[in-house]
């Protein structure tokens, strides 16, 4: 399977597992380049880092509305303007997201690290540009309460990368030959 294959199941998956497990809810999930359609005036975009093996960022976006009703079904609290609560609900739903993804990831033998969630929060648009050199993977999650966005923002140069653990036994496989090869040429 292709590296980007992997990432978007992976995606698939945390985003199945946390829906189920965080929301007892069952999304539906689509391919879908984020768009943002401006029925919506206040925007959320909570965000979290990836470090090492794969770099780049996992981003999650809501309208208000969405936010608020996420966060409703997580805190078990109705929320119905965007406060502290629904800021903070929507990061953590973020790491929650990113842990999970993490996970599934690392049994492809992908390792990173994941930084704390930031929240961003505007009015009237959000765009997140596709920068040179840069890979989006883009999915519209849906279910009865709420809709979102999440997308993953990767280099480019990732999608072809040999993964670092096939890289080692690569490395050793070769450290052998040579090995062998030299035990060969003294007798």
């Amino acid at each position: 399977m292709e590296t980007k294959e992997i990432f978007i199941q992976s995606l698939k998956n945390a985003v199945m597992e946390v829906f189920s497990t965080t929301l007892s809810l069952i999304p539906e999930i689509k391919e879908k380049e984020f768009v943002f359609d401006g029925e919506q005036k206040e925007v959320v975009l909570s965000c979290i880092g990836l470090a090492g093996g794969i770099e780049g960022t996992l981003n999650l976006i809501f309208s208000r509305d969405s936010a608020c009703n996420m966060v409703s079904r997580l805190l078990n609290s109705e929320q119905v303007e965007l406060n502290q609560d629904v800021l903070d609900g929507t990061g953590e739903m973020a790491n929650i997201f990113a842990g999970c993804f993490k996970r599934h990831l690392e049994s492809a033998k992908f390792n990173f690290e994941l930084s704390i969630p930031s929240v961003i929060h505007g009015m009237d648009s959000l765009h997140i540009v596709k920068l040179t050199k840069t890979e989006q993977i883009s999915l519209y999650i849906s279910c009865h309460y709420f809709d979102l966005f999440l997308v993953l923002v990767i280099p480019s140069e990732v999608q072809g990368r040999i993964r670092p653990e096939e890289q080692k036994r690569s490395d050793q496989s070769k450290d052998v030959s040579k090995i062998l090869g030299d035990l060969t040429k003294e007798k």
